[in-house]
């Protein structure tokens, strides 16, 4: 049986270390998953980010907390809000109703970051299944880097993608597009696509 001791009574580092333990133990940890959610709201940014990572190491198991971890999509650390995103993208269905919310994070933490490739490369795994619209307008205007992870991510949504926002997304690489398989987006009603350098053609494929 796996011992948990009191977090509140460890220094910082040690509940970070034991977000991390309870994180990688498997079902022997399934019952103290309510003890990690409680760090969700630590003091200290490093053990917020531990907990939301450990709690994404089981999956499904970890759905009750979802609306806990999407509280941290607008956490004044980056770092924290990467791995809500990241977590949330490893919950499942009980993820769904938050994923406007990813959403803005996602494009919050862009704009907020010198390096906002960091931001988006956390993304890369998460799929957004019922994502309706994404408007990304201008988010890749001054750099392009992250942006072969964002697009995958949008690529997800597939068939459920209505309207996306590429405005002023004049950044993206031509390879990123070309990498998107051919009818990606069959339902498409508005495809914002000016200074992309995309051509008619182009998003006819997508």
């Amino acid at each position: 049986e796996l011992i948990v001791p009191r977090m509140e009574v460890l220094d910082s580092l040690a509940r970070v270390e034991f977000c991390g333990v309870l994180g990688s133990a498997g079902e022997a940890a399934r019952p103290h998953l309510p003890n990690i959610a409680e760090r969700l709201t630590d003091e200290q940014a490093a053990v917020r980010e531990a907990a939301c990572t450990a709690l994404g190491q089981h999956g499904q198991a970890a759905a009750p907390h979802s609306s806990a971890v999407a509280k941290l999509l607008t956490d004044q650390e980056c770092a924290v809000r990467a791995a809500a995103c990241t977590t949330l993208g490893q919950l499942g269905e009980a993820a769904v109703p938050h994923l406007p919310a990813v959403q803005a994070a996602v494009k919050a933490a862009c704009k907020a970051l010198r390096q906002p490739e960091e931001a988006w490369k956390t993304f890369g795994d998460f799929e957004w299944p019922t994502f309706k619209e994404v408007n990304l307008r201008e988010v890749f205007k001054e750099n392009g880097d992250g942006a072969a992870e964002a697009l995958q991510a949008v690529a997800s949504a597939g068939p459920s993608l209505k309207k996306l926002n590429l405005l002023g997304c004049m950044k993206i690489p031509a390879e990123v597009f070309a990498a998107i398989p051919a009818g990606t987006w069959p339902n498409l009603e508005y495809f914002g696509s000016y200074n992309t350098g995309l051509s008619d053609q182009e998003k006819a494929r997508l």
